[in-house]
């Protein structure tokens, strides 16, 4: 399979997500971080299909993942002033958009940075 020449990168995507929101209207429940993560591993793969490695070799061609096969999403500001309703406290998470959920703690993690 040939490479691409161009391909849309991160930054252009993200101007995008507004015109995606408004042409369908579901992504509107979709909080905005998790959909610029998305938007990063996605650049993140193709950036690793393109350019090699130190040693002259790139990884495989992205694969996208078929409905149910993502079950991973990140949230980088929990309990911060600026995430609004993200927060974890005594073991159950609030996110935005979702609702509450107990979590299991395995160890901890720095709060109210960054």
């Amino acid at each position: 399979m040939d490479i691409p020449d161009k391909f849309p990168g991160y930054n252009l995507q993200a101007v995008e997500l507004k015109q995606t929101k408004e042409l369908f209207p579901a992504y509107k429940e979709i909080h905005a971080e998790v959909q610029q993560q998305n938007l990063r591993r996605k650049d993140k793969s193709w950036d690793r299909w393109i350019k090699p490695d130190k040693s002259g070799k790139r990884a495989g061609r992205p694969r996208f993942k078929k409905k149910g096969e993502m079950r991973s999403f990140t949230f980088s500001r929990i309990n911060c002033p600026l995430a609004g309703a993200n927060k974890i406290e005594a073991g159950v998470l609030t996110l935005s958009k979702i609702g509450s959920m107990p979590v299991i703690m395995h160890r901890d993690f720095l709060m109210g940075l960054s």
